[in-house]
């Protein structure tokens, strides 16, 4: 069965990284991220950057042909990176290149470290959500207390979600039953990368975009990636509500761009 439990688990985290992108920009343009809940955004997307850092660390483990220059691929772009760049990637590959050390070194990281980082964080993020409570839709809002109705987690909620977490189980086994992850050839370290190697879907956008910045661009496209991801850490400080809302309204029409570039290019970058 250890083939099933592994497709298991590469569907269950393909799916957990989708839900995950779902619920940040579903957040997002429900403008949850108002004061008074700037932290629990911001602890939000601390759980976000782990996740990707959680399927990241875990893509090398098979050890087989993909994911070893997939891998490889990847922390050579983030060598890249100015200052942190150089010190990160001797962190994660434990030298020079990616060899059997980076595995160990992976390993912790992926069954360890990073766990125990995302229960911690995701306490935190649970407890603001008790302290904060949840942001309503502005229709929900907008209705006399009288008629609003609040539903009980351990009543209503938890029974009706109950039914939908059976079914997307059902979901995950019949995927791993009908589309099998296999493995594809042992990681030959010494081979040359095979023609086509690409990251998974999630890495898609970023590995596409710096594409468009040749040569020393690239840096510039680097930049000007850590600038997008940054703009989402300080947008619980811009968008405030303002009587007019202007520019609420200018920050969800940006964000509605960056998605759709988002998705046109982790679609490019699967068709390439």
């Amino acid at each position: 069965y250890g083939a099933f439990i592994r497709s298991v688990h590469h569907w269950s985290a393909n799916l957990m990284a989708l839900a995950l992108f779902v619920h940040l920009f579903s957040t997002f343009f429900m403008k949850a991220y108002r004061p008074p809940r700037e932290l629990t955004w911001l602890t939000g997307l601390g759980l976000f950057g782990l996740v990707l850092f959680f399927s990241f660390s875990g893509y090398l483990l098979p050890w087989d042909d993909l994911s070893f220059f997939a891998t490889r691929v990847g922390i050579a772009e983030m060598e890249k990176a100015p200052l942190l760049g150089p010190w990160m990637t001797s962190l994660l590959r434990g030298g020079a290149d990616v060899t059997v050390d980076t595995i160990g070194r992976f390993y912790v990281f992926h069954v360890t470290v990073l766990p125990l980082l995302v229960i911690a964080l995701l306490g935190v993020h649970l407890l603001f959500i008790q302290l904060q409570g949840v942001s309503e839709p502005d229709h929900f809002a907008a209705l006399p207390s009288g008629k609003k109705h609040y539903r009980s987690f351990f009543g209503e909620f938890l029974v009706g979600e109950v039914p939908i977490w059976l079914f997307l189980s059902g979901v995950v086994l019949a995927l791993a039953a009908m589309l099998p992850r296999g493995l594809a050839p042992e990681a030959d370290v010494t081979a040359a990368a095979p023609v086509g190697i690409k990251p998974e879907w999630y890495f898609l956008a970023p590995y596409q975009a710096l594409k468009l910045f040749p040569g020393r661009l690239e840096l510039v496209g680097m930049a000007l990636m850590g600038l997008a991801a940054a703009s989402f850490l300080v947008v619980p400080f811009i968008d405030r509500a303002t009587p007019s809302d202007a520019r609420g309204r200018l920050v969800a029409w940006l964000g509605a761009a960056g998605l759709v570039g988002l998705v046109v290019m982790t679609v490019w970058g699967w068709l390439s």
